[in-house]
């Protein structure tokens, strides 16, 4: 996978979460920030070492 698809879903993720941040409701943000953390750990799991 080239360096570029591997960011995309952290990206869709993390600009989703500038714009329900922007609602300052924090129900809302909550759930989207787990995401963003899901997303970047998925590209760090493929590199872990055993």
């Amino acid at each position: 996978m080239t360096s570029r698809r591997r960011w995309k879903p952290f990206q869709v993720e993390a600009a989703s979460l500038a714009e329900v941040a922007k609602g300052g409701d924090m129900a809302a943000i909550k759930p989207q920030f787990g995401k963003v953390g899901e997303s970047c750990k998925a590209c760090h799991k493929e590199y872990k070492e055993d």
